[in-house]
């Protein structure tokens, strides 16, 4: 009798490991350094695209919460094209996201033939390139997308905390580390220069029971110079948050 060996749970997840590697490679094998040339080859099959906000990733592909804007008009397509102009090829990813939002290109047929995520609107991401593709105009494809309908939730949320520093609902050192990480987001140069600058003059101050292994003069530094800070920066930083809020 022929004993039914079944493998090891620790062997099946190797084997997982291995073949979930072996699929990256031959990806990797597959893809081609950004360039213009291969994007518009592309769009030149493609007869119909959909904007959709990305919720997560499936096997290196983006799942889709919902679809926010779809044309088939020539025109409109047309549009896109002009703001999916890449300015230089990037070998190495900036992080592992996928990017959001996704759009989707179908043929004339309504099959999907490519997927390519708007990564921190700044650049592209297509898992037929090895690396992103930093777009020429990024703010203005944003635009174009808020234009149609589509809502720019990066820039909501900078607005929200622009207003609650108006408010008094928000300190105005908290506001300054959160609308850091949504600079991105801030239409105004002026106001993301502004906003970068700050960020990099406040100075580290310990905080919570780690405050109780510093020297109390070097708190006392450390405090003294997070007050000169914010009092050199809070009424240019005020003012950028106003035109944000009523952006």
């Amino acid at each position: 009798m022929v004993e039914d060996i079944q493998p090891r749970e620790s062997d099946q997840r190797a084997l997982k490991k291995q073949r979930a590697v072996e699929q990256l490679v031959r990806a990797f094998q597959d893809a081609v350094v950004p360039t213009q040339q291969s994007l518009d080859t592309m769009m030149d099959r493609a007869r119909a695209f959909r904007v959709i906000r990305v919720g997560g990733a499936a096997h290196h592909r983006p799942i889709g919460e919902g679809i926010l804007l779809e044309s088939r008009a020539e025109k409109m397509l047309a549009d896109l094209r002009h703001f999916l102009q890449i300015a230089r090829a990037e070998t190495n990813g900036s992080c592992f996201c996928h990017g959001d939002p996704c759009i989707e290109f179908l043929d004339e047929s309504g099959v999907r033939i490519a997927e390519i995520g708007l990564k921190h609107r700044r650049s592209l991401r297509w898992s037929a390139w090895v690396g992103d593709a930093p777009l020429v105009d990024g703010f203005g494809l944003m635009k174009w997308l808020r234009v149609n309908g589509v809502t720019d939730w990066d820039r909501e949320r900078a607005r929200k905390v622009a207003r609650a520093v108006w408010d008094g609902q928000t300190a105005v050192l908290e506001a300054v580390h959160q609308l850091y990480s949504l600079v991105g987001a801030i239409d105004d140069e002026t106001d993301r220069a502004l906003i970068l600058a700050f960020k990099s003059e406040i100075p580290y101050v310990p905080i919570g029971d780690v405050r109780q292994l510093w020297a109390p003069y070097a708190l006392r530094m450390k405090d003294e110079e997070l007050v000169r800070v914010e009092v050199q920066w809070k009424k240019g930083f005020l003012e950028a948050c106003k035109k944000i809020a009523e952006a």
